[in-house]
């Protein structure tokens, strides 16, 4: 009969029922030690006995349950060193787009002023007709263009040179 939540014996039961002890330490169904009433012994004579068994018991319990916390503890920090990998091995992966763009923002700039440089020499060597003034405007634009892509002169070079 269950009462509050808990297992009450029958009212109706005699008071010579016999009466049984378990430890279950291990919460897993199995005993670990058991006492019962029998006609050579009841429960009373064997106080002594019983109590040793509950401290050994609770004493493996407790000794489980440091064990168990122990184990826990090394998992959580293994989890948490794995994450951490994670994060400086993403960190990194976004660290190196950044500068694969630094590379290629700088050789678009490179190309840029490489391409200035060789207008400028072809109207001087007289091969391109183009006024001076036009050619000034031209080169001041383009060139204004290469530093604008530039890491280095634009700052995007930061991006990757300092860690996050």
């Amino acid at each position: 009969m269950r009462e509050f939540g808990r297992d009450r014996p029958a009212p109706d039961l005699p008071a010579s029922t016999p009466l049984t002890l378990v430890i279950n330490a291990n919460l897993d169904g199995k005993a670990v030690a058991r006492w019962e009433d029998n006609k050579g012994k009841d429960l009373e004579s064997m106080i002594a006995p019983i109590v040793a068994s509950i401290v050994v018991a609770g004493e493996a319990n407790f000794r489980r349950g440091l064990r168990q916390a122990e184990e826990w503890a090394e998992q959580s920090r293994q989890w948490e060193e794995q994450r951490r990998r994670e994060q400086v091995e993403a960190r990194n992966r976004e660290r190196l787009g950044r500068l694969r763009e630094s590379a290629e923002l700088l050789r678009q700039a490179e190309e840029l002023r490489a391409l200035v440089a060789r207008v400028r020499d072809a109207v001087v060597a007289g091969s391109v007709g183009i006024h001076q003034a036009s050619l000034a405007a031209w080169e001041e634009w383009a060139s204004a263009e290469a530093d604008r892509l530039d890491p280095v002169l634009s700052g995007q070079v930061l991006t990757h040179l300092e860690e996050t």
